[in-house]
């Protein structure tokens, strides 16, 4: 169908009948979204802007404009906002305040806003358009602001590490997409927003604790969006849960989950989620002892997002990397890692950072001439980021590197005291790997 489309588009773009070529262009790009055919979508779209911009300015034409480039955004969002995007997306938001459009300008900011968050800008101000974006379908109670705009806001704390303002937002738009009974809607957007949300909420409850609820609504996310196909919500939920089980310490489950959230990007064409994929698999290989391929796994990754032209989250990636290169004993790149992974994790506001001190730390600890006031200073500044967002996932194996660190250093008092600490909230959360971990350390206590 897509070829038929394209057929009636160049026929009528050569005889210079605008408004056909750009009608069937059109068609084509939205049958290529549908099929996850992204780059074939992004193309026909483009051709269809091109298209528009060269007719008459009318009130129609402009709304068209307005259509097309929100058409765009779905393409655009799994390849990771590549070429003019930004662009596309600006001019969007000037025709809607020129039309007095409120719902295209309230979408189209909060589009704004995922372009910086994933091009590496600053997280702050990313979430700004979007929390503006938000508060105002808030206002008006409108469904069908709320759940596009949310689902982008969920993504954007949770990637600052305010956990506890992505299920904020969760519990505003799962009730009200439930209430009218539009869970299977997209609105306009490349992933279902419930699906996508529930993504979301699921690991940032798991993450503060809650174990049994985060359990639950990971199944409630992947059920739905199995049964509706949502490709990249289905993604996003097994990177999620991958990741949840890294934290964990159960590298074979995370394996697992990774696998899943691969062929659900393979099959949807989707760029953007396979660099945390990546990542995600060389940590879990790091977990298992296999530091060759997990070094292999984090190059791959850090080389993806490199080709795909992105830079989100690369402050939480440099740190993974790092992780794996102290464990081979590259103590100067994993420092070099670690120095860049803080650089970018503090000028992004990003939560990750946590996990940078929890690093440096431990590379403090190696050196030649190993600097202990200092990596005792560096965990406890990981633990106290990780601590105040309530992400015990991630703070309590700070614990137990801190409780390394104290026995290594002959303070025997201290080691006790902070892994006993490490070991009652490894047992609460389950974290298997790390409890052993601990008890064989306070066994030599």
């Amino acid at each position: 169908m897509e070829d038929f489309y394209e057929m009636l588009a160049y026929h009528y773009s050569r005889s210079e009948n605008a408004e056909k070529a750009y009608h069937y262009l059109k068609l084509s790009g939205n049958k290529a979204t549908k099929n996850y055919s992204n780059w074939e979508a992004f193309r026909y779209c483009i051709e269809a802007i091109d298209v528009l911009t060269k007719m008459p300015e009318t009130e129609n034409n402009k709304r068209e404009q307005i259509e097309v480039r929100l058409l765009i955004a779905g393409p655009m969002y799994h390849l990771g906002f590549p070429e003019d995007s930004l662009e596309i997306l600006q001019t969007g938001e000037t025709i809607s305040k020129d039309l007095g459009d409120e719902n295209g300008l309230a979408l189209f900011l909060s589009l704004i806003g995922q372009y910086y968050a994933f091009k590496g800008g600053d997280l702050l101000q990313a979430i700004q358009y979007s929390e503006d974006s938000f508060e105002e379908a808030e206002k008006i109670n409108d469904i069908e602001l709320m759940a596009p705009v949310g689902a982008d806001l969920s993504l954007l704390y949770f990637w600052v590490g305010d956990l506890a303002k992505v299920i904020a937002v969760a519990s505003k738009v799962i009730p009200l997409l439930e209430k009218t009974q539009k869970q299977a809607e997209f609105f306009g957007r490349p992933y279902n927003s419930y699906s996508f949300i529930l993504a979301q909420q699921s690991t940032c409850t798991w993450a503060m604790g809650n174990l049994e609820k985060g359990r639950a609504l990971f199944e409630k996310g992947h059920d739905f969006a199995l049964k509706i196909k949502d490709l990249l919500s289905l993604a996003m939920l097994e990177l999620h849960r991958g990741w949840d089980f890294n934290f964990k310490g159960d590298a074979t489950t995370a394996i697992e989950h990774f696998q899943n959230s691969i062929g659900y990007c393979d099959e949807g064409q989707i760029i953007n989620i396979l660099i945390p994929i990546w990542i995600g698999l060389g940590w879990a290989y790091w977990l298992l002892g296999d530091l060759e391929t997990a070094h292999k796994h984090m190059e791959k990754g850090l080389k993806t997002q490199s080709d795909a032209g992105v830079d989100y989250d690369s402050g939480f990636f440099y740190s993974c990397s790092a992780v794996v290169e102290l464990e081979s004993g590259n103590l100067n790149k994993a420092q070099q890692l670690a120095n860049e992974a803080l650089n970018i994790a503090q000028k992004n506001h990003q939560h990750g950072e946590g996990l940078v001190w929890i690093v440096l730390g431990r590379i403090l600890g190696r050196t030649d001439h190993p600097q202990n006031d200092k990596a005792e200073e560096a965990f406890l500044k990981g633990i106290k980021i990780f601590e105040e967002l309530k992400l015990k996932l991630h703070y309590a194996p700070g614990y137990y590197y801190l409780g390394e660190l104290y026995a290594g250093t002959g303070q025997k008092d201290k080691a006790l005291e902070t892994l006993k600490w490490a070991e009652d909230i490894f047992r609460e959360m389950e974290m298997d790997f790390w409890l052993a971990k601990t008890q064989d350390l306070l066994a030599t206590l």
